[in-house]
């Protein structure tokens, strides 16, 4: 039997390469350049930082989140009082709520933004993931840190929401690895979103699976 676009594609995370997701032109309109957080190292953040160019974020689940005593941050800035309250969103301008959580380094780091930090940082998060739930947030606090560097970002069910975020967790668990990506959105030299045309052209160069919404 013939395999759709989603299995090759998780075929190809599964080797520690690249994949690249297009989501809706209706929606944010941009490509991610995503990578599982067990193959970080600081050649892979180099092309995240060079190739791509956008936010380098880090990927969980509803479900680690939940475990790790994370929340997204709009809720925890709702409940502080002054500027905080006031700043804080429910909906971003393409009508989603934000994905974001805190930004953590590992607390191996140094200063937290260099590649070797990134990708510390990712592989040591990928990693306390596989722990039990008892002891899973006691570990994260005592290897974590905030603010860091690297911002968690926490996908939910693509029945709710249809980003990279969800669809980037989407293809980790039909490869069977952890709930745990590196996404990065690309971006052209104008510094605007790479038009899809570019992003074809550039999968296409590189040998790059790519995947849009469609798909899933």
């Amino acid at each position: 039997m013939k395999k759709t676009k989603l299995e090759l594609a998780a075929e190809e995370l599964k080797k520690g390469k690249f994949v690249i997701i297009l989501d809706s032109p209706t929606r944010e309109k941009e490509a991610d350049l995503v990578i599982h957080a067990s193959f970080a190292t600081k050649e892979v953040i180099k092309k995240l930082r060079k190739e791509a160019g956008g936010l380098i974020c880090l990927v969980t689940d509803k479900k680690n989140a939940t475990e790790l005593g994370l929340e997204y941050l709009h809720k925890k800035l709702k409940n502080l009082k002054g500027v905080y309250e006031k700043l804080a969103i429910e909906k971003t301008p393409y009508k989603d709520s934000p994905a974001f959580s805190i930004y953590i380094n590992s607390r191996e780091c140094y200063t937290g933004i260099t590649d070797e930090d990134r990708a510390k940082t990712a592989k040591e998060f990928e990693k306390i993931l596989s722990l039990k739930p008892k002891i899973k947030q006691k570990e994260f606090t005592k290897r974590f840190y905030s603010p860091g560097h690297l911002p968690i970002l926490i996908a939910k069910d693509l029945k709710q929401r249809k980003g990279h975020s969800e669809f980037s967790i989407a293809l980790a668990k039909l490869a069977g690895l952890s709930p745990a990506m590196l996404i990065c959105e690309m971006l052209s030299d104008s510094g605007k979103a790479k038009s899809f045309k570019e992003v074809k052209r550039y999968a296409k160069k590189n040998g790059i699976m790519l995947v849009e919404e469609k798909d899933f």
